[in-house]
């Protein structure tokens, strides 16, 4: 169970960054979400593929999920302004 994430966020993020900080493979991903908008939560239940993968990540517990301004842009659907070359 994982707690604390974006409200935004989409599950292959979740993945993407599990599968990073502990090596291992990330077999289901389940986004908590409301009834009536589908936004999540900000929390999830990620199942892996070993149990040592799992234990990598409760070694995580109070990781903070950062993403770069590209990826929150992208999630927003805008694409990053790049400044003017003069």
């Amino acid at each position: 169970f994982v707690s604390g994430l974006p409200f935004d966020i989409k599950p292959k993020e979740v993945q993407t960054y599990f599968e990073a900080h502990t090596r291992g493979k990330v077999l289901a991903c389940k986004l908590l979400t409301f009834e009536d908008t589908g936004r999540c939560k900000g929390n999830a239940f990620v199942t892996f593929d070993t149990d040592n993968h799992a234990k990598s990540a409760l070694r995580m517990n109070g990781s903070i999920f950062e993403r770069s301004e590209e990826e929150e842009a992208e999630d927003s659907g805008k694409k990053k302004k790049q400044p003017k070359e003069e």
